[in-house]
């Protein structure tokens, strides 16, 4: 049973559109009901040139529910001046609902493809379920959802999907290809706290991230995510104040006093702090490129190692290696994008504070001969 508004390309009622009802596979007229017992047939009127078709009014609607009798039927939608709109099959008591989007009521047990825009308005707990896919090609509005009041189970979007909502909305989506993850994001219920929105992955029981009511964005977890990574860096990060890293003597072993191999080096380090460019900036602007201060982290790495240290046991050098990512876009399908590469690093922090104990060597050893 279908009576539901059908829309122009613009969003607008399809006033005095042509609804047209076939055998499958042909143009011969193959009648629709206005009742579930197949007694009171539609009515329908010649287009002149040898078809019949039940008239819309002028809001874009049927004049009455369609019910189809047994047997496939292709069902096409045609504008008033005769120009097609759409032709889709439907088979009744398997996937005629794939058709329409049922305006008072129903459920959805096939398949929906939306391919031009769907306007969905006033969506209730009442009027619609999809136990099925529903596929957007289009743009698709969903306007006064309330919360709790629909359930996607597939969700594949080819345009984008706009819903209003006041309550607590939340989208689910699942990895079919890689680790079969499914992901909620939304605010609100069970999935969040109060006044929350995030990313949660309910496969693993584990939050991702949220953003709570002031805006404040936090990890799912302590200490477990991070922010960028070695080969997908962020440009440039605007902060009011510095980072603040843990320091509690909690949860550190106790401090050790460098040794003087560590000292010496620390004393060599400072020595290696100069200005330099950075090869983008001046390919980008030559001479304009602005100066910046400090040292190589290879440079750092020889003057380590001359002094017997191992470079890479200190915090303060970083080293990473990545591959090009492998995206899986199909159940044996895959696309490779980037290149793999490498990178040298400093956690400067703690960099600058190795070099410090060095000044405080040098220092003391001045005062010790003045």
């Amino acid at each position: 049973m279908f009576n539901v508004q059908q829309f122009t390309d613009a969003g607008g009622p399809l006033a005095n559109g042509r609804l047209y009802t076939y055998t499958y596979g042909t143009t011969t007229l193959k009648t629709a009901y206005t009742d579930a017992a197949g007694s009171v047939p539609h009515t329908y009127t010649s287009d002149g040139l040898g078809g019949q078709y039940i008239a819309l009014n002028s809001r874009g609607e049927l004049p009455a529910p369609l019910y189809l009798t047994t047997g496939s039927y292709d069902i096409a939608l045609k504008r008033a001046d005769g120009s097609s709109v759409w032709t889709r099959r439907a088979d009744p008591g398997a996937d005629a609902s794939a058709l329409f989007l049922p305006l008072t009521g129903g459920t959805i047990s096939g398949a929906l493809s939306v391919t031009g825009t769907a306007t969905l308005a006033a969506v209730s707990s009442s009027s619609v379920t999809t136990s099925g896919t529903l596929s957007v090609g289009g743009a698709t509005t969903v306007a006064g959802l309330t919360a709790g009041s629909a359930s996607v189970t597939d969700l594949t979007s080819a345009g984008k999907v706009i819903i209003a909502t006041s309550g607590s909305p939340y989208f689910q989506s699942q990895d079919n290809f890689g680790g079969g993850h499914t992901y909620v994001w939304g605010s609100g219920g069970s999935n969040f706290a109060s006044g929350t929105f995030g990313i949660v992955d309910s496969t693993a029981a584990a939050t991702r991230w949220s953003i709570d009511s002031s805006g404040h964005m936090a990890p799912g977890a302590d200490n477990t995510q991070n922010c960028g990574t070695a080969a997908k860096r962020w440009a440039v990060v605007y902060a009011g104040t510095g980072a603040i890293n843990t320091s509690d003597a909690r949860v550190k072993t106790p401090v050790q006093t460098l040794t003087n191999a560590e000292v010496c080096a620390a004393v060599a380090l400072s020595r290696e702090i100069g200005t330099f460019r950075f090869l983008d900036a001046v390919a980008a602007k030559g001479d304009r490129a602005r100066l910046h201060i400090g040292m190589t982290v290879q440079r750092a790495v020889e003057i380590m190692t001359a002094h017997g240290l191992d470079a890479q046991q200190y915090g303060f050098i970083c080293y990473d290696q990545w591959d090009a990512d492998t995206v899986q876009t199909g159940p044996d399908t895959f696309e490779t994008h980037g290149t793999p590469g490498d990178r040298w690093g400093f956690r400067v922090d703690e960099l600058l504070l190795f070099i410090a104990r060095g000044f405080d060597a040098r220092l003391a050893a001045l005062e010790a001969k003045a």
